[in-house]
């Protein structure tokens, strides 16, 4: 604990609650000001079908069976593993945009067996970068290559073509920031405005500790 909090401990507690309030205020206002488009708000269409899963392990369970999937984004090392272990699937790309020697030996000691016999395929990834594969290729996919507003609609617009009818498209940090770091996401913006404007709707709303909640779409029939 740094000498501010220290300080900022010392306050009455009054004190301490009226200033969190205050600041709280001008974050809000500043960044919904600015929002990069206005806030789309899911209607009951969109929700009609969505379950609650306590966690991202029952989120696994749920991957459709046997399917070829993709990770974009590999910040957690361990979520690739769970899946790997108990998603029962035929094929797992993880694409980062760390793409050099020491990543894919650091992948290699995780998956050893499954990369030998390409269950589990390494690759690049970009923005953009999922247009490289077939349209209808995946089964599913989980995004998790950050909360910026314009980098998620551009993901899933192109997802929208990859990810065969029927198949999931998945995500993380679908809330409003990680507050602890005073670090804002769109996630929930750009994902609501895709639903409206592409016709998805919210399947499965994954809950987790830390409120870094996720996210699973599936195409309106």
């Amino acid at each position: 604990m740094g000498a501010v909090d220290v300080a900022f401990n010392l306050l009455p507690k009054y004190v301490r609650l009226l200033t969190v309030h205050k600041l709280a205020k001008r974050i809000s206002r500043k960044y919904y000001k600015d929002l990069p488009q206005p806030r789309v708000f899911l209607e009951e269409i969109h929700i009609r079908n969505c379950r609650f899963l306590p966690d991202r392990s029952a989120l696994v369970r749920h991957l459709p069976e046997n399917g070829v999937g993709a990770l974009l984004g590999i910040t957690d090392k361990a979520f690739a593993k769970e899946i790997v272990s108990h998603g029962n699937i035929k094929q797992l790309f993880l694409l980062d945009q760390r793409t050099g020697p020491k990543w894919q030996e650091e992948m290699k000691q995780v998956f050893p067996r499954e990369i030998e016999s390409g269950s589990v395929q390494l690759g690049a990834y970009g923005e953009g970068e999922a247009g490289e594969f077939a349209d209808g290729f995946f089964d599913w996919v989980y995004i998790d290559t950050g909360g910026a507003y314009q980098r998620m609609k551009q993901e899933l617009e192109v997802l929208d073509r990859k990810v065969k009818n029927g198949g999931l498209i998945c995500g993380g940090r679908y809330t409003t920031g990680e507050w602890k770091k005073w670090f804002k996401f769109d996630t929930i913006e750009a994902v609501n405005g895709f639903c409206v404007e592409k016709g998805y709707e919210l399947l499965f709303f994954v809950q987790a500790p830390d409120m870094m909640y996720s996210f699973a779409l599936r195409k309106l029939s």
